[in-house]
């Protein structure tokens, strides 16, 4: 792991773009392949060594993303083509600044301002946008919490202000849940939501890149990705997710507005709830999600890829080319990495993969990593990546 001080060698050559990934994430080795399939000359800088994306590549920084001269001096040293953030924590002051000298930053501080910050998204997409949305309110003292599930009614979902999604809070049942949940936040600001009862929950990943037909911004949409959570953590994802030609048309409309507002290039992925043919906002990431893992296996081309190529400017292709889902492989104190004898445990079944989740980071009951496995229908592939996931578990 090198110090934030790169010397002019580590910057590549003068005619290949550079980018620099901020805060890679869980899937930041992908994104760090991504680039590099594509010739680009990637550096990664993190808050905290060893990142999953650090081991992809030699030209990788670890430090605290939010000082503002470590993180200036790095952007200065690389000279990127593209600054490409993928998680909060980051100095936003100095993305606008390097903005407005010409750089390019995908997503930009105006998308990053819309969705880190919970009520806002909410708000503007209710009132500004005109899409439906759960219902919430914010609440500071342990009585407007109170308040606040009392009229929301349970289940709700508590988390603090900086996040993008229900999936980055936690839900409670009861108010005593409710109180021990917003003292583990620090007892200050959070948002109280209350989830919207829908038959299933999707991401529609909506991505936008230059037409090469007509030089124009356009966008292009993935097949819809279902979802369940346990216990707030992603569970099992699949694609496609089989949804009414209304609910389809609602849906994109509703992606398609969101990104519109949201502006520039790269991947969307936003959460919607379904209920018949209506169609709710619950959030939006403008880099690749969590619930998008599946799409290593069912896409030509998986999220990760569409993100660097959309970033780039390049035509995209969304074209699904097979059924499959993917199961966490939840985190115990028994399981906290896969083990070789696991792996090949898991690997057995047919037409499946493993992904292995960054260890360095992982949230206490993050997975481990996720089963994948495609099939002839979304059922069979469902039931096989369960199959996959309990394998690794029973190791």
């Amino acid at each position: 792991m090198e110090t934030a001080q790169p010397t002019h060698s580590d910057t590549g050559s003068d005619t290949a773009p550079r980018v620099l990934i901020l805060g890679a994430g869980a899937r930041g080795k992908e994104m760090v392949g991504a680039f590099s399939k594509l010739g680009v000359h990637v550096f990664v800088a993190d808050s905290y060594g060893n990142s999953a994306a650090a081991q992809a590549t030699p030209k990788s920084f670890a430090f605290d993303l939010r000082d503002a001269g470590t993180l200036k001096a790095l952007v200065d040293k690389v000279d990127p083509t593209y600054v490409v953030p993928c998680s909060t924590g980051i100095n936003l002051a100095v993305l606008e600044s390097f903005a407005a000298s010409s750089g390019c930053v995908v997503p930009s501080r105006k998308s990053l301002e819309f969705v880190f910050d919970r009520e806002r998204t909410l708000t503007m997409a209710s009132r500004e946008l005109g899409v439906p949305t759960p219902r919430f309110q914010k609440v500071s003292s342990r009585e407007e919490l109170t308040l606040a599930c009392e009229q929301l009614g349970f289940p709700v979902y508590v988390g603090p202000l900086s996040r993008i999604s229900l999936l980055d809070a936690t839900p409670v049942a009861s108010i005593d849940d409710a109180i021990a949940v917003w003292a583990g936040f620090g007892a200050g600001e959070v948002l109280v939501e209350r989830p919207v009862e829908a038959d299933f929950e999707i991401t529609l990943v909506a991505a936008r890149s230059i037409d090469p037909h007509t030089g124009k911004l356009a966008t292009w949409y993935c097949e819809p990705i279902g979802y369940r959570l346990s216990n707030g953590e992603l569970a099992e994802s699949w694609q496609p997710c089989a949804l009414g030609a209304q609910a389809l048309e609602n849906a994109r409309s509703l992606a398609a507005r969101v990104a519109g507002a949201i502006g520039g290039r790269g991947v969307y992925a936003v959460e919607l709830s379904v209920s018949g043919d209506d169609v709710y906002f619950v959030g939006v990431t403008p880099f690749p999600h969590r619930t998008g893992v599946v799409t290593d296996a069912t896409q030509r081309f998986n999220d990760c890829d569409l993100h660097a190529r959309a970033i780039l400017g390049l035509p995209l292709d969304v074209t699904l080319i097979t059924p499959g889902a993917a199961a966490a492989i939840p985190r115990t104190e028994e399981l906290k990495e896969v083990s070789y004898p696991a792996m090949v445990a898991a690997l057995t079944h047919p037409e499946s993969d493993v992904r292995v989740f960054d260890p360095a980071n992982a949230k206490t009951h993050a997975p481990v990593g996720v089963g994948l496995v495609t099939a002839e229908t979304v059922d069979e592939a469902r039931e096989g990546a369960a199959a996959v996931a309990r394998a690794v578990i029973q190791a």
